[in-house]
């Protein structure tokens, strides 16, 4: 009796072993994307908005517009257009501007990020894993 349930204990933790493995070789094994979680913290504790997806997992990304509503409009390697929906990738060079209506939440590979309210400009003139310069205009 005392053999048979050391078997199924040691059953048990193979199982759970093996299944750790297939899951650390999964991801790795996928190039897909990597997921983040965003939310927004009021300071007493409380969320007041979530948000969660998935992103490119680019080595060249280090920010994107996770938050978006009204007027943002992007200057980059694409030309100038109307963001339509958050998860636009950021690149050296690239400029946002919110309009009257406009905010904008900027998340970086750190996960810090920086709120852009309405009619401001913010410039992205270096971005890197150690190292972001940016010009804030508005």
């Amino acid at each position: 009796m005392e053999n048979s349930k050391r078997n199924i204990v040691i059953i048990i933790a193979v199982v759970l072993v093996l299944i750790g493995a297939i899951t650390i070789f999964m991801k790795l094994r996928s190039n897909g994307g990597s997921t983040y979680q965003y939310s927004i913290n009021t300071g007493s504790g409380t969320t007041e908005a979530s948000l969660s997806g998935t992103i490119q997992s680019d080595a060249d990304v280090f920010a994107y517009v996770s938050e978006l509503s009204g007027n943002v409009k992007k200057t980059g390697t694409k030309g100038i257009y109307f963001l339509k929906e958050s998860g636009e990738t950021l690149s050296a060079g690239d400029m946002l501007k919110t309009g009257g209506d406009g905010t904008a939440t900027v998340t970086f590979s750190d996960n810090s990020v920086i709120r852009l309210n309405n009619n401001s400009e913010i410039s992205f003139r270096k971005l890197a894993k150690d190292d972001t310069i940016l010009d804030l205009k508005n």
